[in-house]
């Protein structure tokens, strides 16, 4: 099972699904210190919305500050028309046996605020 997850490298954030981030850290830094932590993504394709929020537990928390002025990749997508929205301080969703992902309550009402 692979789930929606993203790093920050310098002032680009790469987004993936994957396991773990250190998979998307494999893929994208040459030094692992240079990633300045992570979390997980949801695409609204309609509104052309991406966000973010969460964190990653083998690299961390991402602040505000540090989300300034960044770009977004992906490997297979072309996102530059995007918009980004970094929830900060938000928790990561659950994930249920049967491998559905349930977004935290608090994540859903600051999404539902953008659309």
């Amino acid at each position: 099972m692979v789930f929606p997850k993203w790093i920050l490298v310098d002032k680009t954030v790469f987004i993936g699904k994957v396991n773990f981030h250190s998979e998307l850290v494999k893929r994208y830094c040459e030094n692992p210190q240079d990633c300045k932590g992570g979390g997980w993504f949801s695409i609204n394709l309609e509104k052309k919305i991406i966000f973010l929020y969460g964190f990653s537990i083998d690299f961390g928390r991402v602040s505000a500050k540090d989300m300034e002025n960044v770009t977004v990749k992906e490997k297979t997508r072309n996102l530059n028309s995007f918009k980004l929205i970094f929830l900060e301080n938000t928790p990561n969703p659950q994930i249920l046996f049967d491998d559905n992902i349930i977004i935290h309550p608090l994540v859903k009402s600051k999404m539902e605020s953008f659309l």
